[in-house]
């Protein structure tokens, strides 16, 4: 099945990390912080 599911996160993101040349823990920190800033979610 070609459905998006939350499990796929961690290989989408060290597919993406791999792909960029960095680290899967930074991009991931990265990802989140954008994500925040864009929904304007305060933690």
């Amino acid at each position: 099945s070609n459905k998006n599911k939350p499990e796929y996160l961690p290989h989408i993101l060290n597919t993406i990390a791999e792909y960029k040349g960095m680290d899967s823990e930074e991009l991931g920190k990265k990802v989140s912080e954008t994500t925040r800033k864009f929904f304007n979610i305060l933690v």
